[in-house]
């Protein structure tokens, strides 16, 4: 007999793949060491090897001109993507980007680019939530 798939402790806590759920709500994704997602005073943590949270900062390697394509698993032109500005990455005092920002698929990948076509994304940090369709 395996262990249990889904876990209800006393609290009203819910585990699902787990027994000791750390959270009202937390699922454990398939062998992964920690939450996938976990549910928690109101608030969605996602984490894990394919997170749709993430943070991104334009590079050398990832940026041109006014261009930032994105990477991150399982891309598709269907998935649904909410950008918000990232002010001050970590502390660390970064470029804000004091404009209009877009979306797009570029035949293989999701690109943020500045609706002003002039500034650069080299250095702009932007806060990404993937919805999956």
């Amino acid at each position: 007999m395996g262990s249990p798939q889904i876990w209800l402790k006393p609290s009203g806590a819910v585990g699902i793949g787990t027994i000791t759920p750390g959270a009202k709500l937390e699922i454990l994704g398939i062998g992964a060491a920690q939450p996938a997602i976990n549910i928690n005073n109101g608030f969605i943590k996602v984490s894990g090897e394919n997170k749709t949270a993430f943070t991104i900062t334009g590079t050398g390697a990832n940026a041109s001109g006014h261009i930032l394509t994105l990477n991150y698993a399982n891309q598709s032109a269907n998935d649904i993507l909410i950008v918000t500005h990232n002010y001050n990455p970590g502390g660390l005092g970064g470029s804000y980007l004091n404009n209009a920002v877009g979306i797009y698929w570029t035949d293989s990948a999701r690109a943020i680019y500045s609706e002003d076509t002039a500034t650069p994304m080299l250095g702009k940090s932007f806060n990404v939530l993937v919805i999956k369709q």
